[in-house]
């Protein structure tokens, strides 16, 4: 039992004794070789209210000082917390070492140089105080080791914010710094100058398209330039070295500001009120009302507050992008697979930036600028999909164009087929009336006033070509008589049934068939002889004599007589003289006894004589 007391007594001394240790010691003496020597591991830390005077530190035990192992994150603190370490060997790298507290934000910073309980120089810098208040002028904290006079120094730093308490604190040589500073600079040119091509880019696209979508991206790309530049320091230095208090807001602002561009813009390039759920609707719209109810309290409640709401409610957005991304890309909206693409690179590069942070990556020049390399790629996505959305609005207008130009085509079709139908229906309508005005009422055929038209165009048309043409005068016998016995209605049919009867016999295209009045009818055969007229006038005596005729089951018959004259005009202006002619072979057919055809060929003397006689 003894024993085991024992045992327990010299753990307990041992673990008191390695809590009250003494300041560690780091020698840095081969700086030079070494470019850069880190502090951290060395680093002994404790916490007290803020606002303890630099005499009460320095005097505090070694039993108030704990080993930091390491750590260089101790999150929102309301106390401050102070760092001590021993450095030996100085002397040979005083003028060419500098001392760096890498992180561009602290609210107030006391550094101490102390040697044999001795202060040889303490300076108070932070984004509290005017940035002409550092040292040197750079967006870090760098402290010169120069003219402190001696070879070992204990270095006491005291740290008062309303941030989070990090301390990535190193030794280096203004060469190592310098080439550091340069890779810096060319980061954030390339970085400044990949936002400034894609705003002009899509500043461009905006002017031309007018699309709300390029609006807010634009104000998402600012605000990002915004935060990087609020977070690196390069605000307070170059746009507000002079006023502090506005520094520290700016922070809240940027805070406020980017998730907010960010919500409007996945809104519209996702056109969320269109496409998504309610529930995705309700969240964004509330979102959007949150960062300007942020930013607005940054001026009014604490700072650490509102940071924390900030974050938090940046996490949210960070989330919430992610979210959308993956489901409407699952619903098939091809915008949203672009989106979520970017929006995963970046949180990629967003994660690889904490853990690097968080002290489980080593740092390098990737995870320094991790947060300035993902957003380049996630704004350079985005384009890639602005450009995808508007080649497929593109396609969507000519699609759409297409479309209109294809039913204006039918349109027009079916208008031309209308218009040509009804110009078809108007034409056979004027066909129609015209018919109707040269044709006679009860028989069918030509009137008398088609055929004195046609008449005078043949025979002009004779005289022009040298040819021949043959008139016939056909009347009915008797036809008195059988409207008297049989009545006027069956005297129409009999009219009729001669009329379709002379339309078979003179049946060729240029043949034309008039009634000429009351029992009698005309024929006009161009280009027609003497015999050839006698054979078509035998043809219509023979077939009026054969045609059957019934009244009352009666057998009714009819016969006519024609008077055919030929001739081959010379002269214009006879169609007079061939009418007599004909006229009076018609009455010498009735006076041969009626149902026969008298015929002549009439030549020029005859038509002289004709004319003479008629003078």
């Amino acid at each position: 039992m003894r024993r085991w007391l024992l045992i327990g007594l010299c753990l307990y001394l041992a673990s008191v004794c390695s809590l009250a240790q003494s300041i560690p010691v780091q020698e840095v003496s081969a700086l030079h070789s070494a470019g850069k020597i880190p502090l951290n591991t060395h680093l002994q830390f404790t916490r007290l209210p803020a606002g303890t005077p630099l005499a009460d530190v320095i005097n505090l035990g070694d039993d108030a000082w704990t080993p930091t192992h390491g750590n260089r994150n101790y999150g929102y603190q309301p106390d401050a917390f102070w760092f001590r370490i021993r450095l030996s060997g100085i002397e040979p790298i005083g003028d060419s070492a500098l001392l760096r507290l890498n992180l561009p934000h602290h609210d107030r910073i006391r550094l101490a140089w102390v040697a044999d309980d001795s202060v040889l120089r303490q300076t108070a810098v932070g984004d509290a105080r005017r940035f002409a208040d550092r040292p040197l002028p750079e967006t870090v904290f760098l402290f010169p080791l120069d003219s402190l006079g001696v070879d070992t120094v204990d270095l006491y730093i005291g740290i008062e914010t309303t941030g989070a308490i990090i301390i990535p604190l190193d030794l280096l040589t203004r060469e190592a710094f310098d080439r550091e500073d340069k890779h810096e600079m060319m980061a954030s040119a390339a970085f400044f100058g990949v936002m400034a091509v894609m705003f002009l880019y899509n500043l461009i696209i905006y002017l031309v398209v007018r699309d709300r979508a390029y609006l807010y991206y634009l104000a998402y790309l600012v605000s990002v330039v915004f935060m990087l530049s609020v977070m690196k320091g390069m605000a307070f230095r170059f746009l507000w070295p002079e006023i502090p208090s506005l520094n520290a807001y700016s922070v809240i602002f940027a805070t406020g500001l980017m998730p907010m561009a960010a919500v409007l813009f996945a809104r519209r390039f996702l056109d969320l009120p269109k496409a998504g759920s309610t529930f995705d609707n309700r969240v964004v719209n509330g979102l959007i009302v949150v960062y300007p109810l942020i930013m607005l309290a940054g001026l009014f409640l604490p700072y650490a507050l509102v940071v924390h709401t900030g974050l938090f409610f940046s996490g949210v957005a960070v989330l919430l992008g992610f979210h959308l991304g993956i489901k409407y890309s699952l619903k098939g909206i091809r915008a949203a697979r672009i989106f979520a693409a970017a929006w995963f690179v970046y949180l990629l590069f967003l994660g690889l930036f904490i853990l690097e942070s968080a002290g489980f990556v080593q740092p390098s020049l990737l995870t320094r600028h991790a947060v300035e390399i993902g957003s380049c790629l996630e704004v350079v996505l985005l384009s890639l999909g602005f450009a995808d959305r508007l080649n497929q609005e593109k396609r969507q207008r000519l699609r759409a164009q297409s479309q209109m130009l294809l039913a204006q085509q039918r349109l027009n079709e079916e208008l031309e087929s209308m218009v040509q139908a009804r110009t078809e229906e108007l034409e056979d309508a004027n066909q129609k009336l015209k018919r109707l005005s040269i044709s006679d009422g009860l028989t069918g055929v030509y009137n008398r006033r088609y055929f004195d038209e046609q008449f005078t165009l043949e025979c002009q048309r004779a005289v022009r070509n040298g040819g021949s043409l043959c008139l016939l005068l056909i009347d009915a016998d008797h036809f008195k008589a059988v409207n008297d016995t049989y009545g006027h209605g069956f005297g129409d049919e009999c009219l009729k049934a001669v009329a379709r009867t002379l339309g078979q016999c003179a049946n060729r295209p240029t043949d034309v068939v008039a009634r000429y009045g009351g029992e009698e009818f005309v024929v006009l055969l161009p280009e027609v002889d003497l015999k050839g007229g006698l054979n078509v006038a035998e043809n219509i005596r023979s077939q009026v004599e054969n045609l059957s005729l019934r009244y009352d089951d009666q057998a009714v018959s009819i016969t006519v007589s024609v008077g055919l004259v030929a001739h081959s005009p010379r002269h214009s202006h006879i169609e007079q003289n061939l009418l007599e002619i004909a006229d009076a072979n018609l009455y010498a057919a009735k006076a041969a006894g009626r149902n026969c055809v008298q015929a002549s060929s009439a030549d020029t003397s005859e038509l002289t004589m004709a004319l003479s006689t008629k003078s």
